[in-house]
């Protein structure tokens, strides 16, 4: 059953990600600029203020994460609260903000871009590595979202949220060469646009719909939906596995593009959720930057 789990009632919630070392996960409210942390064992929230958007977490060593931010890849010490620039693609940072990203099986970084208005192709993914090589990896992209690995490291996946289709990419570990495969899903259009996702043990994808109302699982070698988790507002953002046995769905929601009277009718929009999966999740890789 979904539950309420924060109400953090977030603009635009995103990137929700479990830290195992912390036993805590995080998510974003990109607009507010903030990073929350709720810890799993005592049900509390920390919240990290940042002078700029933010849409991207990914963990790093303890008590550090990698951060996508409107201005580039940066390095955040809990701890600390030091904000070090890393290495990042050159774009025009007025106009563009990192949008999402991860780690691969080898630490590096692959993060996208995508312009503030939306602007049609003008999103990238970009792959970072700890040697501060950045290579653009794939072009032509609307809004970019939803970049993971799958559990063999053999394959990428990514949405362009605007084209409503799931990539499926040949990926090399050793080298991080990879190679247009297929069309592994197409979304159909009542249920809504492809927003982050996270793969299952059984090689599933579980897709956050924004105007969907849920999230999906999608049988990536058919295509087809075989699952769907009914969530009661209209903008699912993101969604991650986590507790200590990756058996928990963590979804975060938006506020953004609702009327007020959307919001009446769906006061819940902005908040977390979670729910208890019969499935495991694969667990996600640490940036080494």
């Amino acid at each position: 059953m979904v539950e309420v789990l924060c109400r953090s009632n977030c603009e635009l919630g995103e990137s929700p990600v479990w830290h195992a070392e912390r036993r805590t996960f995080f998510w974003v409210d990109v607009e507010a600029r903030t990073i929350f942390e709720y810890n799993w064992d005592r049900e509390s929230v920390l919240r990290h203020q940042f002078d700029y958007r933010i849409s991207v977490i990914i963990p790093a060593e303890k008590n550090k994460l990698v951060l996508g931010l409107q201005g580039g890849a940066a390095k955040f010490d809990l701890l600390t609260k030091q904000l070090t620039w890393l290495p990042s693609p050159a774009v025009d940072w007025n106009n563009f903000r990192c949008n999402d990203g991860g780690a691969d099986v080898r630490g590096r970084l692959w993060i996208s871009t995508m312009e503030l208005n939306h602007q049609e192709n003008s999103g990238a993914i970009y792959c970072v590595t700890n040697t501060g090589l950045i290579t653009k990896e794939i072009s032509n992209i609307s809004i970019p979202n939803g970049i993971v690995f799958s559990a063999d490291h053999k394959r990428m996946y990514y949405t362009d949220s605007v084209k409503a289709e799931i990539y499926a990419y040949l990926y090399d570990a050793e080298t991080a060469a990879i190679q247009f495969e297929k069309v592994a899903v197409k979304i159909p259009a009542d249920l809504g646009l492809p927003d982050g996702m996270a793969l299952d043990k059984e090689g599933m994808l579980w897709v956050a719909l924004w105007g969907g109302y849920g999230v999906a699982r999608f049988d990536l070698q058919t295509g087809q939906m075989v699952d769907f988790i009914d969530i009661p507002v209209p903008h699912v953002t993101a969604c991650c596995f986590a507790g200590a046995e990756l058996d928990h769905m963590v979804i975060t929601t938006a506020r953004s593009g609702l009327s007020e009277e959307e919001l009446e009718t769906y006061p819940e929009s902005g908040n977390v959720f979670i729910v208890k999966t019969n499935v495991r999740g694969t667990s996600i890789h640490y940036a080494d930057l």
